[in-house]
């Protein structure tokens, strides 16, 4: 009986398999950071968005019919990268260290997407804290970017 990583085929299940579950995970993070209660109903709000996340019909098209995998797993990674940009103002350096790493996987997995992401950032970054962040904040976003460039590089 063969073992679940014995062949190619089944390390590449595997992998979308992981990545599905990354996914899952960081829109559940993004959306209880977004919401910031521990209520009930955070957390289904929470499960409702991963679902209809993981079921938009081009992530599905990007896994079960144009095997784009590199994309799929770039868009899994995604609801991390703004989970990590949101948590900055609440935790310096722990969204630091969570947008610099996102953002650097992002960039490996593909680069398309990295620079759609990129662009994002930049917009969601003058959008959540134009008025209200302070000089550390923009310094945590800007390092965090740049080493997640480093660390693709």
């Amino acid at each position: 009986m063969a073992g679940l990583f014995d062949c190619i085929a089944n390390g590449g299940v595997a992998a979308l398999v992981l990545f599905t579950l990354v996914s899952l995970a960081g829109i559940g993070l993004l959306l209880r950071e977004v919401s910031g209660a521990r209520s009930p109903e955070s957390f289904a709000a929470a499960r409702v968005a991963a679902y209809v996340y993981l079921l938009n019909p081009y992530l599905l098209n990007d896994k079960l019919l144009r095997n784009a995998n590199a994309e799929f797993a770039a868009l899994c990674i995604v609801p991390l990268v703004f989970y990590g940009l949101i948590r900055i103002q609440r935790d310096h350096r722990g969204g630091l260290i969570v947008l610099a790493a996102t953002f650097g996987m992002t960039i490996l997995l593909h680069n398309l997407t990295a620079l759609v992401v990129g662009a994002l950032l930049l917009v969601g970054s003058v959008v959540l804290y134009f008025r209200t962040a302070t000089t550390h904040t923009w310094i945590a976003i800007v390092c965090a970017v740049m080493l997640g460039l480093g660390l693709a590089a």
